[in-house]
């Protein structure tokens, strides 16, 4: 008995607002094609979403400036940490902006 041949699939990727591209074929049901972000992002996500280098974010979370969770010896974002330091940020350059 011939069984169809399946087709590889794309692996998830990182897009540019953060969040994981899932692809996923129409043959049954529960397929999809969705967005699903990601609860944490290693320190080279992390960086590249931010477009900055991975030493200065070592150094962020080192100081305590930017949460993070260690898991081995892997240290993670959490989502919700990134957007509270954009939020933070933006607040800063908009009040120098201001004065």
């Amino acid at each position: 008995m011939d069984r169809p041949i399946q087709q590889k699939s794309e692996p998830t990727t990182l897009q540019a607002d953060g969040s994981l591209k899932e692809n996923r074929d129409n043959r049954g049901p529960g397929n999809y094609n969705s967005t699903i972000p990601p609860l944490v992002y290693t320190i080279e996500e992390a960086a590249a979403l931010l477009k900055i280098g991975r030493s200065l974010l070592y150094y962020q979370v080192k100081t305590k400036q930017l949460p993070s969770i260690k898991m081995g010896k892997r240290i993670l974002i959490p989502y919700q940490a990134l957007m509270n330091y954009l939020a933070t940020a933006s607040e800063g350059l908009i009040s120098h902006a201001s004065r």
